[in-house]
Formats: structure tokens, C-alpha cells, sequence
């Protein structure tokens, strides 16, 4: 019978879209945790004062490590009172009032993540995650930020959209 044929293509096709999605979102989620395993292995060379905050040294150290981490764009070291130290490239951070948790209220152990925004250069969209950092003896403590463009997020799930009109959002708890 053609319908009984076309039902169990169709389910064949379901599960494969379900396996397909399961796979991308164990990727995403391995991508996000060593993510932030690069950011505290940041934060414990920081503290150690092993990679210095401010000046060119900094800048070279943050550019190796964020050109070794897949996920990331983009990296920040910011003071407490959210003056940029140093960075990876010249794109400027955030608003540091667009992240929730809000920074200033964190604890040391949770990962704050900003609004999407627009690195105005390339007109990629970015979120940013951030994590603090205490000081060590030759630094003030402050934050260390994290760009992740945002189409590495929706650029693996567009492969399992069943049609065109399908749409995912990413919601924030604020």
C-alpha cells in the first residue's frame, strides 16, 4: 500500500532529523564546555600570574588563545570597573549592563552571558560569555570575556529545519 510506504518514510525521516539534531546538540554542548574549561584554565593562569592583563604581552596571549579555542572570536580581560585591560583584536566589548547574571553579583564559579550584539566591523552577531577573575599579586580581579558568533549556534541546527518557515530562538531567564 503507497500510504503505509510514504508513513514509514516519513517516520524513517523523523528519525533521522531527531538523531541528526541529538548528535549536533552533544557537539554544541561539548563545544560550550571546553569552552568554558579554556576560560578557567584563563582565569587560574591569570591568578597565577603566569599570562599578564595589560599590554602587548597580554594582547599576543589572548590572540593565541582565542585562535585555540574553535568557539571563540573574540577575548577581553576587563577590570572591576569594566575598562577594557586587554584584548584579542580591536572589537569593542559589549555593554557590560547586557549580561545576566550582572557581572557585579556573580560568583566566581557561574558564567554570565550578555544580549546578542553586533561587532560593528563585520556586522556579525555575537553573544559573549563572561567569567570572573580574582586578582593575582601584580593585578586587579575583573572579568574575562568570551565572543562566540552566533551563527555557529544556528549554522548546524539549519541543516535539520524541516522547512523554511521553521525558526529557533535562543531565550534568556531576564
Amino acid at each position: 500500500d503507497v500510504g503505509h510506504l510514504h508513513g514509514e518514510g516519513v517516520d524513517e525521516q523523523t528519525r533521522g532529523r531527531r538523531l541528526l539534531a541529538l548528535a549536533l546538540a552533544n557537539q554544541l554542548d561539548r563545544g560550550m564546555q571546553g569552552m568554558q574549561e579554556g576560560l578557567q584554565t584563563l582565569r587560574a593562569e591569570i591568578q597565577q600570574g603566569r599570562l599578564p592583563t595589560t599590554g602587548i604581552d597580554a594582547a599576543r596571549a589572548l590572540q593565541t588563545r582565542a585562535e585555540l579555542m574553535p568557539l571563540i572570536s573574540t577575548l577581553w580581560l576587563i577590570n572591576g570597573q569594566g575598562n577594557v585591560l586587554s584584548a584579542s583584536d580591536q572589537m569593542s566589548p559589549p555593554e557590560l549592563a547586557t549580561f545576566s547574571p550582572d557581572l557585579k553579583h556573580m560568583t566566581d564559579d557561574e558564567v554570565s552571558v550578555s544580549r546578542p550584539f553586533t561587532d560593528a566591523r563585520t556586522h556579525e552577531t555575537l553573544i559573549v560569555l563572561a567569567m570572573r577573575f580574582a586578582g593575582s599579586t601584580d593585578a586587579a580581579g575583573g572579568w574575562i570575556l568570551a565572543a562566540m558568533p552566533t551563527s555557529l549556534l544556528l549554522g548546524a541546527v539549519s541543516v535539520t529545519a524541516p522547512s523554511e518557515d521553521a525558526r529557533m530562538a535562543v531565550f534568556r531567564s531576564d
